[in-house]
């Protein structure tokens, strides 16, 4: 019926498709956990912080200056200082030595995803392109081709019946009507005796 052949080269590329699009798919959900995740904490800290500040906010003057004032000999004291140094130095080694074991991983997600990308859309490609429909042939071509199959004239009910059996779509409510206006009006078709159809001998241009 004109529809096109699924080869096996049309299989392996949807199974790659679809193995393509999951991997894709897990990636950007594992990322958009990843980033939740990490929004969430960010909020908790927030939440924390203004819930601190609220707090100090309900403390007398007196004691705020105080606070202000402990905190402010504690920065400047050379012992507290050197502390601060060292959990802040502690603080950049740790990362450092996170960022060292994720980075590989997160760069290997990155390229998995670029490559799935690719994958995707090549097989894609190759799929839609081998799947394309036919290209609908007028309607005219259909009845010549019925003519000439039967080399004879053919009743106006035979080639209708031969044109669908070809497989051409229509929505024409009158179809057989339509079919006689294009032998009608056709110059490679001439009409025989008991209102049958054929072709000219004359060779098409």
């Amino acid at each position: 019926m004109g529809a096109p052949l699924v080869t096996s080269d049309i299989i392996v590329s949807l199974r790659n498709y679809a193995r393509a699009a999951t991997l894709e798919v897990s990636i950007k959900l594992g990322g958009v956990a990843l980033f939740a995740v990490t929004l969430g904490a960010l909020s908790c800290i927030g939440i924390l912080l203004t819930a601190a500040a609220r707090s100090l906010g309900r403390l007398p003057r007196a004691v705020l200056y105080g606070l202000g004032g402990v905190s402010l000999i504690a920065l400047l004291h050379p012992e507290s200082r050197a502390f601060l140094r060292e959990k802040q130095a502690a603080f950049q080694k740790n990362w450092r030595r996170v960022w060292a074991r994720l980075a590989p991983h997160l760069l290997e997600l990155g390229n998995q995803l670029t490559v799935s990308q690719l994958q995707r859309s090549e097989s894609w490609s190759l799929v839609s392109g081998a799947l394309q429909p036919a290209r609908k042939h007028p309607a005219k071509s259909y009845v010549l081709a019925a003519c000439l199959e039967a080399g004879q004239p053919r009743t106006l009910a035979e080639i209708e019946q031969r044109v669908r059996a070809y497989g051409y779509a229509t929505r024409a409510r009158n179809f057989r009507g339509y079919l006689s206006t294009l032998l009608r009006q056709g110059n490679e078709f001439v009409e025989g005796p008991v209102g049958r159809w054929g072709t000219k001998t004359a060779p098409l241009t």
